[in-house]
């Protein structure tokens, strides 16, 4: 199961949701509030003990609009940008099998024209010029344990603790890089990866290419929350808690050559004070492609886009994403 286990492990690499700042996987940076983050990942489900993961990318993201509470869905204001740019280093470490610990440590940028973050995930129209903003987003500290494996599957516990060491400045909101907040989150991550069945390769059929293809399906479901009330007032990115869910199927097409299909989804709501919450939703879709040097190393490409359906409260994006993995004793 490793190979294709790698690959899934790759796919939960992002930050955690509590954050929300991610490489992969189709999420944003942050305030993108779709994704399951880093949280150990599936390597938890196949790693050996006493290795090393390290990781780094890099991530883009253009936001597209926003949903109101109604769930109406509503484009970035005319002649308006607002992007944003991550780096990732992240270093994972495996003491016993099926246990890992991690830390990542995310830099992050935004660039802001004509627009501004707005409360409960809206944007909100300024005059102001182009303005460049970047510093250390959240650290992350995450965790995760496989206790359940069996031939062809493996279940995993998972948990993850964002710090607020982002910068979090109302009057300077494209230098925002946190959620001003600590936020715990938790989970399960499901892994499945049918037997390969014994394939007759004289024959070059349909049927028996189909029957000989290598995949595996990843679900992961978790809950985050933040602890109290944002340091500064209402934060552009800070929530209550949210409930969120991740779908993904991986296929092996070629030696070396992997293609993914992911879908994101999230389901919470905003602090809005003292016993206010305001609704908040949005998924994302996530095609992906990954390259595997060998067994310990690999590069994995990803583009996430959110759809402009089911949402409320949210901002929606289009990301593009690239991690490149290495695995050390």
């Amino acid at each position: 199961m490793k190979k294709l286990a790698l690959f899934a492990f790759v796919c939960a690499l992002s930050l955690s949701p509590a954050a929300e700042a991610c490489l992969s996987c189709g999420c944003g940076s942050t305030g993108s509030a779709a994704d399951l983050g880093a949280i150990g990942g599936a390597a938890s489900l196949f790693a050996d003990n006493q290795r090393w993961l390290i990781q780094s990318g890099a991530s883009f993201r253009q936001v597209t609009g926003s949903f109101n509470e109604a769930g109406q869905w509503f484009e970035t204001p005319t002649d308006s940008l607002l992007q944003s740019y991550q780096a990732l280093l992240g270093v994972m470490y495996f003491p016993a099998p099926g246990l890992s610990l991690g830390l990542q440590l995310p830099v992050q940028g935004n660039l802001l024209s004509g627009v501004s973050w707005g409360n409960f995930g809206s944007l909100t129209p300024t005059d102001r010029p182009a303005a460049l903003g970047y510093g250390l987003s959240d650290l992350q500290l995450q965790a995760s344990y496989r206790f359940w494996g069996w031939e062809e599957g493996a279940l995993a516990a998972w948990g993850s603790a964002s710090l607020p060491t982002g910068r979090l400045d109302p009057a300077q909101p494209e230098a925002a890089t946190g959620s001003g907040q600590t936020g715990l989150s938790g989970g399960l991550m499901l892994l499945y990866r049918p037997l390969q069945p014994v394939i007759d390769l004289s024959r070059h059929d349909l049927h028996t290419w189909w029957q000989g293809l290598i995949w595996e399906a990843f679900a992961n479901l978790g809950y985050a929350q933040t602890l109290g009330e944002p340091p500064t007032g209402m934060s552009p990115f800070f929530q209550g808690q949210s409930l969120m869910y991740q779908l993904q199927g991986n296929v092996a097409f070629a030696p070396g050559w992997i293609a993914g299909l992911g879908l994101n989804g999230q389901l919470g709501s905003w602090q809005a004070g003292a016993g206010r919450q305001q609704l908040a939703s949005r998924v994302k879709v996530v095609p992906s492609l990954q390259y595997e040097f060998n067994l310990s190393q690999g590069l994995r490409f990803a583009v996430g886009y959110d759809l402009p359906v089911l949402g409320a409260n949210s901002l929606t994006d289009t990301s593009v994403y690239l991690v490149y993995y290495q695995f050390f004793k």
